[in-house]
């Protein structure tokens, strides 16, 4: 009954999202440690540790295994199928955990602050050349594509907006994936979008978009974009392997962060692992991880809170209850 129930619970948080649930495999006690990740290149360390070795070091056999989003992996998450996920911060993650889901946010996986806002504007390129969207304020009205509701996207936009006086009501919504959202600027479906790097760049390069109000976003506070996540059965049933994973991934990390998306090898690697050009990698926005690991829990407690007074929350959930950060310690 226990699995069932929480099989449901992970359909009730996918359902934000429009998806339906399928029933996954139990966790078990020993085997190779799945890890859900997305074509995405804030998942570099994964894919680092992965391909130099870093998860093997520490006596792992790492599966990574490609899902099309976020909310996806919630389901394989609640049953065990998964035993890590690289997802964001949305209100159907903190409606999931309310519920009941026995998930943790263990670590960082990506963070938005100044000189590092990888989730940015894209203004189609023909209305940025004619002045017709240069400041916040001529947003008033325009179509912008977010990739899903109840996302980051949409709390970003908000802090943006709210520098005109501007609420997110103020703005027409378009639901579309990062390579439509591309699509629709070619065709001029839409006006602008937060897209999330390369997407940005990826628009540039193709000469429909612009990245905008890179000013305006360096002056938001800085915001926890991305995290690991792991299901608490994993915590309890294989304690030494999710020390050694977390070493491991934060080797990935710091060898990141000493190379950058402009290094030569770095831009092969994510290619590989996301299909992406190597020239449209390097000249992506980049985003910054935490070497030690640790989140913004102030970042989470206001996102949450801002997706409870759009009523996409009902239930608060501790973000002390929400976060283990036990992982972390040397």
């Amino acid at each position: 009954m226990k699995r069932v129930r929480m099989i449901r619970l992970a359909c009730l948080a996918i359902l934000t999202f429009g998806l339906t649930c399928g029933v996954a495999s139990p966790l078990q006690g020993a085997g190779p440690i799945k890890v859900g990740t997305l074509p995405v290149i804030s998942s570099a360390p994964l894919f680092i540790g992965q391909e130099l070795g870093l998860f093997k070091e520490e006596g792992l056999e790492i599966e990574l295994v490609e899902f099309a989003s976020g909310a996806k992996m919630m389901s394989p998450l609640a049953t065990g199928e998964l035993q890590v996920a690289a997802g964001s911060s949305s209100a159907g993650l903190f409606n999931a955990i309310a519920g009941g889901m026995d998930l943790k946010v263990v670590a960082d996986k990506g963070q938005a602050r100044a000189g590092y806002n990888y989730s940015l504007i894209v203004v189609r390129k023909d209305l940025a050349a004619s002045g017709a969207i240069r400041e916040v304020k001529d947003l008033r009205g325009r179509k912008i594509a977010v990739a899903a509701r109840g996302i980051f996207a949409e709390y970003l936009l908000e802090k943006l907006l709210a520098q005109a006086g501007l609420l997110l009501n103020a703005v027409e919504l378009v639901g579309l994936s990062p390579p439509n959202m591309v699509k629709a600027l070619h065709s001029k479906a839409i006006d602008a979008a937060v897209a999330v790097e390369p997407w940005g760049t990826r628009s540039e390069a193709e000469g429909v978009g612009v990245k905008a109000f890179t000013a305006e976003l360096d002056r938001l506070e800085p915001h926890q974009t991305g995290m690991l996540m792991v299901p608490g059965a994993f915590l309890r049933q294989r304690p030494d392997d999710a020390r050694r994973f977390m070493r491991a991934y934060l080797k990935g990390v710091r060898y990141f962060n000493q190379r950058g998306l402009k290094d030569p090898g770095m831009s092969r690697l994510l290619t590989k692992y996301t299909r992406v050009p190597e020239e449209i990698i390097r000249a992506s926005v980049p985003f910054y991880l935490a070497e030690d690991g640790r989140l913004l829990k102030e970042s989470l407690a206001d996102q949450q809170e801002w997706y409870a007074r759009k009523g996409l929350v009902k239930e608060r959930v501790s973000i002390e209850r929400m976060v283990d950060e036990s992982l972390l310690r040397p």
